[in-house]
């Protein structure tokens, strides 16, 4: 009888235990390049909280609160390729993970020196500001945000998604609502110099962006359909174009 009885209450208060949590860990990851070389302020980015984690300027990233066998990091720095690092199982917290990242080509296309006026791209932003048509964001605007990745300022611009970052693709997924044509539709700009890859699909804006450090922008222009594309940027494939202006040109 006493077994009888020991039974169902048993079970019941078996019942009201919660399923164990995931383990959780810490990681410090040690980002070089090919050569050995340290990368500063590299990031990390958490999936699938979406949480980003900066490296120092010795490129180490300490990461907390990781749960094991469930989340995986992915690792960016500007001019590499993004690297994926799943949490399995890491016995230590505070264990230290070299990765060694490998850089990403980009080549700019042939600059030609003219007798032509000199062009000051800061005034023609402001004047382009003045105007109507595209959106805008300045470089004290981006200050206030602590972004890192040049991409991740399209947010603040009104009839651009961003979708934030893909795993799988290593890179943010941004959408033009007013552009529809199929197939590569959006020109980047860098300074001025079209991408060597541009047009591009939309979901190769944001790398194309990441070239470049958020702190490192003086501007950006953005414009979402053809029509609103001023004619010194217009390119016949082009639905969209987004502009990005370094502090160098400021200098």
């Amino acid at each position: 009888m006493r077994l009888s009885l020991f039974c169902p209450l048993t079970l019941a208060a078996l019942a009201l235990v919660p399923p164990a949590a995931a383990q959780r860990t810490s990681l410090q990851i040690v980002v070089r390049d090919s050569s050995g070389l340290s990368i500063p302020f590299a990031s990390a980015v958490v999936f699938p909280d979406g949480r980003i984690v900066g490296a120092d300027q010795h490129g180490h990233i300490p990461i907390s609160g990781l749960q094991v066998g469930l989340d995986t990091v992915m690792v960016r720095a500007i001019g590499f390729h993004p690297l994926l690092v799943p949490v399995r199982r890491i016995s230590t917290p505070g264990f230290a993970l070299t990765v060694t990242m490998a850089r990403a080509p980009y080549v700019l296309p042939e600059v030609s020196v003219s007798s032509e006026e000199s062009y000051d791209p800061i005034r023609a932003f402001h004047e382009r500001a003045r105007g109507s048509g595209g959106r805008f964001v300045a470089r004290w605007q981006i200050a206030r945000t602590g972004y890192i990745h040049a991409s991740q300022t399209l947010q603040m611009v009104l009839g651009v998604r961003y979708e934030g970052y893909d795993p799988v693709t290593g890179g943010a997924v941004v959408r033009f609502p007013g552009c529809r044509d199929v197939g590569p539709k959006v020109s980047v700009f860098i300074d001025g110099r079209e991408s060597a890859a541009s047009p591009v699909s939309e979901e190769d804006v944001a790398w194309i962006m990441d070239l470049v450090a958020a702190r490192d922008i003086e501007a950006i222009e953005v414009y979402r359909r053809r029509s609103e594309i001023p004619i010194r940027f217009r390119h016949e494939d082009a639905c969209a174009a987004v502009l990005v202006w370094t502090q160098k040109i400021s200098q």
